[in-house]
């Protein structure tokens, strides 16, 4: 018969002292990189990001208890205090979580100070520097990309509204909406940039809120979120055209990007034989769909999203994507062609199946239609495929129909009708 071998008490003292050091060192390691955006390229990556933060004061407390224990075995055990030097990493982790976390380069602005466009252009901001407009209540506003790669959420008051602004900067989108009084700065916390998108924490209610799909993780409407807010992407010198009397966010002067660039953190393959860097228009429509951004141009361009039916162009004059609903008296969908009347200089297209004039503006001027107005469709111009696929995972990559002609309508013909499967 074997008898165990008894365990001395130095050999038990050391392996509490190493156990518990070594779980201090676990905790610090978890809370110091588990919202690092390396986590998202993998299956369950995001789910270790929101567990993290989510538990980030728990496991702070357990590493502290942790150290606490460590040197009060050694002191209670009168060990030598080199021992103390196994409690470095657990101390180097803090460091790098507090000091050198990379989200704290970013800040949040809360009604910040703006500047008229004539008193910026051409000396703080170029015309070929990109901006993210905005149209909020009756004073259209330019954020620069200068200065949204430094202060990428921002807080605008206008009036009585309220504007909440985010920016993913390595995403290439901007979301915006009403909110309530109660969004306030302090309570807002930028945490990461899972799969090059800007993660916010709403302190209030604990909520975590997704700048590119404008959702809660959960894939709910955040509290204090309200009706969402168009915005724009383009060159200063095209925004400057449309909105003279715009408001401007001054950037300070450095090196900053001042237009897109490609996304810096990793991310899963999007799958559909496209590169994840590819820039797509997006269109979350009844069923959201990608276009390749250098599939558009001038030329009217058809898409089918769903029960919308898309009708895609850029202007002639800015390059500003313009995208609308084809759909004419409910049940209508007219195909359009280029179109110039030297009569009417407005027109722009023209329905093949009616012969009625459009405008870019999307308003029929002359025909069968003349006073009817296409309906405007949110569409965010040059995001990166494979960010809107890892968060859009029904999205489907689709290639315009495009018309390059113009010709001749002699006998218009009843648009076509959409037509229903017979029961």
């Amino acid at each position: 018969m074997y008898l165990p071998l008894p365990v001395s008490r130095p050999s038990a003292f050391n392996f509490s002292l190493i156990t518990a050091t070594l779980l201090a060192t676990a905790a610090a390691a978890t809370l110091a990189y588990g919202t690092d955006a390396y986590w998202a390229q993998f299956r369950r990556g995001f789910s270790i990001i929101l567990f993290t933060h989510r538990l980030q004061w728990v496991l702070a407390t357990i590493s502290l208890l942790l150290c606490l224990a460590v040197m009060g075995l050694i002191i209670g055990g009168r060990r030598r205090a080199w021992w103390l030097m196994a409690l470095g990493p657990v101390l180097a982790l803090f460091v790098h979580r507090i000091v050198s976390n990379p989200m704290r380069q970013f800040e949040i602005l809360e009604d910040p100070l703006l500047a008229k466009a004539v008193e910026v252009s051409g000396t703080t901001l170029k015309d070929d520097d990109w901006v993210v407009g905005v149209q909020f209540g009756d004073q259209a506003y330019a954020y620069p990309y200068a200065a949204l790669f430094r202060s990428p959420v921002i807080l605008q008051n206008n009036h009585e509204q309220r504007m909440l602004l985010i920016w993913s900067p390595f995403a290439n989108r901007a979301t915006a909406f009403k909110v309530d009084r109660e969004i306030r700065k302090s309570e807002l916390q930028i945490v990461a940039m899972p799969c090059n998108t800007l993660l916010l924490y709403n302190g209030r209610n604990g909520q975590l809120i997704n700048g590119v799909t404008g959702q809660t993780t959960g894939r709910d409407k955040p509290i204090g979120l309200h009706q969402s807010v168009e915005t724009r992407k383009m060159t200063w010198q095209s925004w400057r055209k449309l909105h003279p009397d715009s408001l401007v966010l001054v950037p300070i002067p450095g090196d900053i990007p001042t237009a897109p660039i490609l996304p810096r953190y990793p991310m899963p393959p999007p799958g559909a034989g496209h590169a994840p860097e590819a820039m797509v228009i997006f269109a979350a429509t009844t069923r959201p769909v990608a276009i390749p951004a250098d599939s558009i141009n001038d030329q009217p361009s058809s898409v089918s999203a769903g029960e919308t039916q898309l009708l895609l162009f850029r202007d002639k004059t800015s390059g500003v994507l313009r995208a609308f609903d084809r759909r004419v008296h409910e049940d209508l969908f007219p195909q359009f062609r280029p179109k110039t009347d030297p009569k009417r200089p407005t027109v722009a297209f023209i329905d093949k199946d009616s012969g009625t004039e459009w405008s870019a503006d999307g308003k029929a001027i002359e025909g069968p239609f003349k006073g009817e107005q296409l309906r405007p469709i949110a569409a965010d111009d040059g995001v990166y495929w494979g960010v809107i696929h890892y968060w859009y995972p029904a999205v489907k990559w689709i290639t315009p129909t495009q018309a390059t002609t113009d010709p001749s309508v002699s006998n218009p013909k009843e648009p076509r009708r959409r037509t229903r499967p017979a029961r």
